[in-house]
């Protein structure tokens, strides 16, 4: 028996017809479960035959419904399985994910206020450097005056000795 190609073996496991969805045969083809479809039932002489016989092929269709229903329960199962570790994968990632945007904008944030504070230092800097060549230039300044000063104090110095040997010659005539 051939089947097309669209039809899976699970879509021919289960068919309370003859055989696979579709393929309605004539007296003689075989039955879902390899025994000949019986399309009418014969004399009485066979009936008790026939009878056993549909009953054996209803038996083990049931069987064949319960083994595919543990089989479905079971690949059921398995999925919901399977899409419980799959939603707390998810869930980890989108807490991992979450915590390194987190990380991200605390970084993001500390750069610019370590931007903002390496500014203000270089202002201070240049602040700082201008203050020094100020007093630089001061105490060149406050230096030369000091000299000037130094020099003045000698010679008042030197007119006051001058001054006051003068007096001690004036007083010693």
């Amino acid at each position: 028996m051939s089947r097309p190609p669209w039809k899976s073996p699970l879509c021919e496991m289960v068919q309370p017809s003859g055989g696979p969805a579709g393929d309605q045969g004539a007296l003689g083809e075989e039955s879902s479960l390899g025994k000949p479809a019986m399309l009418h039932l014969p004399s009485e002489q066979g009936a008790p035959e026939t009878f056993q016989r549909c009953l054996e092929e209803n038996q083990e269709l049931r069987d064949a419904i319960r083994q595919s229903n543990q089989m479905l329960r079971e690949r059921c199962e398995e999925l919901q399985r399977f899409q419980g570790s799959q939603r707390e994968e998810k869930a980890f990632l989108m807490q991992k994910f979450q915590e390194a945007r987190d990380l991200v904008e605390r970084l993001s944030l500390e750069k610019r206020e370590l931007h903002r504070q390496r500014e203000q230092a270089l202002q201070e800097l240049e602040c700082l450097k201008t203050c020094q060549q100020q007093m630089a230039e001061d105490k060149a300044s406050v230096k030369a005056q000091v000299t000037s000063l130094l020099g003045e104090l000698q010679e008042s110095q030197s007119r006051l000795e001058a001054a006051t040997k003068e007096r001690q010659a004036l007083e010693g005539r």
